[in-house]
């Protein structure tokens, strides 16, 4: 048996005054989906480890700082170049 998703669609014009604030807001969401989707497959690649919500959050608002152990507090460091 299949299951049911009920959807809605809103069609907001151009010239509607919400339309720049929602079409910045959706570019900023694929933009920060892209990036997380990009975190998480380096680290996967490079680093052989599926991160974490929390981590992906850190590496992707904090993009030079490292965190480890963020389970039970976090130690987060900027590596030294």
């Amino acid at each position: 048996m299949t299951a049911m998703q009920v959807v809605e669609q809103h069609l907001i014009r151009k010239s509607d005054p919400r339309f720049g604030a929602i079409d910045a807001a959706a570019f900023a969401s694929k933009n920060l989906y892209n990036q997380a989707t990009y975190q998480m497959r380096q680290a996967f690649i490079h680093e052989g480890k599926y991160l974490s919500s929390t981590e992906i959050f850190h590496r992707v608002m904090n993009p030079g700082i490292q965190c480890r152990g963020l389970e039970q507090g976090s130690l987060c460091f900027r590596p030294e170049t």
